[in-house]
């Protein structure tokens, strides 16, 4: 072989072993399952796809999501980061007293129409708004003046 063909041929190698080196130094360091499950800033967040869409996610994007089957469906309730986290990803959905409480409501009771269950929809107009003969006492979610609670959280009112 000549000195030219061997000089090239240790050019690859040291290349080679260059970009190996720099891919483990650059590789996001190994995590814990907890630490992969959560988010300290919205920033660590990564988020693809639509809401219900079959190929959408949101995760920590230093953690190395591998695809499941068809659909890789990390977030299967939502593709929102929220508050640091991923939302609906790895936390049950929050029952609708929490989701009260941390909207800034109160839960309390109220009398309202028989076929109303708890938590009602009070941006609506007749869930609460039925004679006492057919009405029963529920919880409800007080969101204070100038809110309502909209079965999911605390909002301005609809006009």
């Amino acid at each position: 072989m000549s000195k030219t063909t061997i000089a090239i041929i240790i050019i690859i190698i040291i290349a080679g072993l260059g970009y190996w080196g720099y891919q483990l130094i650059s590789a996001p360091k190994g995590m814990t399952e907890a630490e992969a499950k959560n988010c300290e800033v919205d920033s660590d967040c990564a988020v693809f796809g639509e809401d219900g869409d079959c190929n959408c996610g949101c995760f920590n994007k230093n953690y190395q999501w591998k695809k499941e089957g068809d659909c890789f469906c990390a977030a299967p309730t939502s593709c929102k980061c929220l508050k640091g986290k991923c939302e609906g990803v790895f936390e049950k959905p929050l029952s609708k007293e929490q989701a009260c409480v941390n909207s800034g409501g109160e839960t309390t009771t109220s009398l309202c129409c028989k076929s109303t269950s708890d938590y009602p929809n009070l941006c609506l107009i007749g869930p609460c708004g039925c004679s006492l003969d057919n009405s029963h006492q529920v919880k409800i979610c007080d969101c204070g003046e100038g809110k309502c609670f909209d079965d999911e959280k605390c909002v301005e009112p609809p006009l």
